[in-house]
């Protein structure tokens, strides 16, 4: 049977992160296969991972615990199949519920096949605090569903942080088999390989029918963009072609402008590309290699895609028009 772990946790809480630091750390020891699931219309996620010793899929375009449900399963099933993978990560969207894929993980059709083990839930100690993130059901349930809960960003917390992650921790029924507090996304390999424990979710049907629907679209000469909206959240998706090109600095300026819960992307730029991954607290720009352009902003408030749309045209160099 096939170890498979679930890396699951809200909007920008570093799970991408800590999937990254296991394969550089772990993954050439083995053979992985990654699943990871967008809730935007284009990838990102799998660009920010070097593929070495192990094979990453993407599945974009709503949560894969209700909206692609059936589209996971047949990535899940090629991943078997084709790579036969040692261990397998599954990484659901920061919005999904993990309830539903550990269902289906353990149902009749997979119990032969695949070993679920522990299910690792990442927090931002500072959400804690945050009565928006405290009443959202799917924060909620990410956290009961998990077995182990780390504390991502350390370099980030105020002591105060800290001691109310442990006492947040300490509260909780039943008790989860580790807490920890780490950066940049540092778990021991050895905590994956724990038993999987019977967890009780609060709140299982409050994201698992939701529709999601793309309100609108732009085609425009190899320039694309969707919005589209689930349960309470938008998001806006570019994917641009690589014969467009954009002034680094100037559009790193706007983004840093742009109040929105969640911005992340891989930028074609003239000088240097880069990824930009933000959330309401904390910016990361790293070198990255990229041909094509791939953006989201996600929020819960309306999203203005024809005005987001004219403002990012105005950082291309324009001799690439």
């Amino acid at each position: 049977m096939i170890p498979t772990n679930i890396i699951t946790g809200f909007l920008g809480t570093g799970k991408t992160t800590l999937i990254k630091h296991l394969l550089t750390e772990y993954g050439n020891c083995e053979t992985w296969g990654i699943l990871i699931n967008e809730f935007g219309d284009v990838g990102i996620d799998k660009a920010l991972l070097n593929e070495q010793n192990f094979t990453v899929k993407e599945i974009a375009g709503g949560c894969i615990c209700c909206v692609t449900a059936p589209i996971f399963e047949v990535g899940l099933n090629k991943l078997i199949q084709q790579v036969e993978p040692t261990r397998i990560i599954i990484e659901p969207s920061g919005i999904g519920h993990p309830a539903k894929v550990i269902e289906m993980l353990q149902s009749e059709k997979y119990k032969k096949i695949l070993q679920l083990e522990a299910t690792v839930c990442t927090v931002d100690a500072r959400h804690l605090k945050s009565k928006r993130h405290l009443s959202n059901k799917n924060f909620q349930d990410q956290i009961n569903l998990s077995d182990i809960l780390v504390a991502n960003k350390k370099d980030r917390y105020e002591t105060d942080d800290e001691q109310r992650f442990y006492s947040f921790s300490d509260s909780l029924f039943p008790p989860k088999n580790h807490c920890i507090i780490t950066n940049n996304g540092k778990l021991d390999y050895n905590f994956l390989k724990e038993k999987s424990s019977e967890r009780v979710s609060l709140f299982a049907d409050s994201h698992f029918f939701s529709e999601k629907n793309k309100l609108s679209q732009i085609f425009e000469n190899d320039w694309k963009a969707t919005k589209s909206v689930q349960g309470e959240f938008q998001v806006i998706s570019w994917e641009i072609n690589e014969k467009f090109t954009f002034d680094k600095v100037l559009l790193i300026k706007w983004l840093d402008g742009l109040q929105i819960q969640r911005i992340k992307g891989i930028f074609s730029c003239k000088e240097e590309s880069f990824s930009y991954n933000r959330d309401e607290k904390d910016r990361q720009i790293l070198q990255q290699s990229t041909k094509n352009t791939r953006i989201q902003l996600i929020d819960a408030k309306n999203l203005d895609i024809d005005g987001f749309n004219r403002e990012l045209k105005k950082f291309l160099f324009r001799t690439n028009n």
